[in-house]
């Protein structure tokens, strides 16, 4: 059993365990999608009969090239005719290819003329394709910068700067890539509009709350249910409305009269044979977090992994409830490690140093448990995709001793958390966690350990 020694080498030990072993998108491809008696076998659907024994891949997002080596592993290269899968530039070493499948890197978090030309390059791919092909999409989080087509009378810097404005505003994933969805030609299901096959095979790695498919890199293959009304909402009420320039306002305002056509509703995308499937998704990883702590003598407890918000002021709510457990009024004794998951936001004013929410939601939560006098305790906030904001860390842990210790080296945390500078102040005190790119993409994980005393 655990109960001494280094809190820190543990858990970042244990992060690592469970992005490398556990949360691997290559093998979770591998173990759903199979091909028998030239048939696709997906759980949950019909058998999908593959004309010509071999199919079209498509990819995009931060896990995609893992996907691809999963896919291939499945079902064998032979079977695979072709296809384009894009990758964020300088997240790893990719080659050119995977035998017929060509890899092109993109940028993120933004999009720029490289997502241009991507979107481009699969718009062209797919509307060549002939109606009797079967084309498996491999979805993953950071999709929607990678692959990017403004709709007619929009400019790729329109689509740029209507997204930063959103991300320094503090708009959640969901609102983000509501809006995303009307300004794009090619998401909201407008990529399967130009599909001119009609069987799709959608295998996600969920990077949203609730892991709604649909929102996953702005669900290019899939149906959307909002509209343009709902996109102009979200601009008005995050206080954006005003700063877009007249093209955005004015082409959103043409949507909103029908003028425009809108995402691809759920009743057209009823023409086409389809099989979606979440491979991984936040629950995986506090489940894994679970499963090996509880093996090293902590007693586990998952809390949610809806956690939402501005990410200082869920760290305050979460250290109230660990302070909770931490007084006994759970009724649990130590050693136990509470686990929760999902994406904060951060609504980003004034100063700007170098962090990420989830170093923000760590320093809040540290500085709240001060203030509640909290005993003995560490916490990992990451990101299981390995960045975390502007910094080079995944996230960053705290304990007890931190708001002292920082003190004690000249570091104001107050400050550091105002000025969103909070990897300044991590990383000073060795307590940034920096794995760099995984590979995957499921969301943030907070993990409180509290060992025996």
């Amino acid at each position: 059993m655990y109960f001494y020694g280094d809190c820190y080498v543990m858990l970042v030990r244990v992060f690592h365990e469970v992005l490398v072993e556990d949360l691997d998108p290559k093998s979770r491809v591998s173990k759903t999608i199979r091909l028998k008696d030239d048939k696709l076998v997906v759980p949950g659907y019909e058998p999908i009969p593959v004309p010509e024994k071999c199919v079209h891949v498509i990819g995009f997002g931060k896990a995609a090239y893992k996907m691809l080596l999963g896919l291939v592993d499945s079902i064998g290269l032979e079977r695979v005719c072709g296809g384009l899968i894009v990758v964020p530039r300088g997240y790893g070493d990719y080659p050119a290819s995977v035998g017929p499948v060509r890899i092109l890197e993109s940028s993120h978090p933004l999009p720029d003329e490289s997502s241009l030309k991507a979107g481009l390059e699969l718009l062209d791919y797919v509307s060549k394709l002939d109606a009797s092909s079967v084309v498996v999409a491999l979805v993953s989080g950071g999709g929607s910068s990678l692959v990017e087509v403004p709709e007619d009378g929009l400019e790729l810097e329109d689509v740029v700067e209507a997204t930063r404005l959103l991300m320094e505003a503090g708009a959640s994933i969901h609102e983000l890539n509501i809006v995303r969805k009307h300004l794009s030609a090619i998401k909201g299901g407008k990529l399967l509009r130009r599909m001119r096959a009609r069987t799709i095979v959608n295998l996600v790695v969920s990077d949203v709350v609730g892991d709604d498919p649909t929102m996953v890199a702005s669900g290019p293959t899939l149906p959307d249910e909002h509209t343009f009304s709902d996109a102009r909402r979200v601009l008005v009420s995050r206080g954006v409305w005003s700063r877009l320039g007249d093209r955005v306002r004015g082409f959103i305002e043409a949507g909103c009269r029908g003028e425009v056509p809108g995402t691809l509703s759920p009743s057209e995308a009823s023409n086409y044979i389809m099989a979606t499937r979440i491979i991984l998704r936040n629950r995986d990883a506090l489940e894994s977090f679970a499963r090996r702590l509880s093996g090293i003598g902590f007693q586990p407890f998952i809390l949610t992994d809806m956690v939402q918000g501005e990410a200082r002021e869920a760290g305050k709510l979460l250290a109230g409830v660990m302070a909770s457990a931490l007084r006994g009024h759970w009724g649990i004794e130590r050693p136990f490690t509470v686990i929760a998951g999902g994406e904060t936001t951060v609504t980003l004013s004034g100063e700007r140093g170098v962090g990420g929410r989830c170093q923000e939601l760590c320093l809040s939560m540290a500085l709240t448990l001060k203030e509640l006098k909290a005993d003995e305790y560490y916490v990992l906030c990451a990101g299981t995709d390995g960045i975390d904001g502007n910094s080079p860390a995944a996230g960053a842990i705290a304990d007890h001793k931190l708001v002292d210790e920082a003190y004690s080296a000249g570091l104001d945390p107050y400050k550091h958390l105002e000025k969103h500078d909070t990897f300044t102040l991590f990383f000073k005190l060795k307590r940034s966690v920096i794995t760099g790119p995984t590979g995957t993409n499921v969301n943030d994980v907070v993990v409180f350990v509290a060992p025996r005393l």
